[in-house]
């Protein structure tokens, strides 16, 4: 339990499933919102690798001497871009469970229509509370991941400036 739960006792004048329906909205909002992140940085990332990996290979197909201290510097922002790319494609890659889940996932499951409306009407508070529990944890994976993504992709910013930097000596 966190300080801030020891100190607020819980408040009996609400309703436990508008507190639920509101959380699962506010989890659901925040889920579309590192989605949208990740996807943009994972589209910077595959530019900042193309580029990177194509600039490497024609300094490989040049003319000798390279120069080692570049060409290290950049081979490690490629590395780190290509780190980053795979943990950003975590954060996007849709998370379907074998067995169990929630919302829309253990409704597919149901054997048929009877049990679909059953699991339908049944009661909301404690499928919502495992939804909500669900979400939660995975939105916070999620923005972990796209955290530490960020800076393996600000590792290869500096990288590259070293390597501009060095090469310009």
């Amino acid at each position: 339990m966190t300080a801030r739960s020891e100190q607020a006792p819980p408040r009996r004048d609400l309703d436990p499933n508008q507190v639920l329906a509101d959380k699962l909205t506010h989890v659901r909002a925040e889920l579309a919102r590192v989605d949208g992140k990740a996807s943009t940085l994972i589209n910077s990332a595959y530019m900042l690798f193309a580029i990177l990996a194509s600039a490497l290979s024609v300094t490989l197909a040049g003319h000798p001497p390279i120069k080692v201290l570049p060409f290290l510097a950049a081979l490690a922002a490629v590395v780190e871009t290509g780190a980053a790319i795979v943990i950003l494609s975590l954060v996007i890659q849709p998370r379907i469970p074998k067995q169990g889940g929630v919302g829309f996932v253990v409704h597919a499951r149901a054997a048929d229509t009877a049990e679909l409306l059953r699991m339908l009407t049944a009661e909301p508070s404690t499928a919502d509370a495992a939804e909500y529990h669900f979400l939660a944890r995975l939105a916070v994976t999620k923005f972990r991941r796209l955290a530490l993504a960020s800076r393996i992709l600000l590792a290869a910013l500096l990288n590259i400036v070293v390597a501009l930097a060095v090469a310009a000596l």
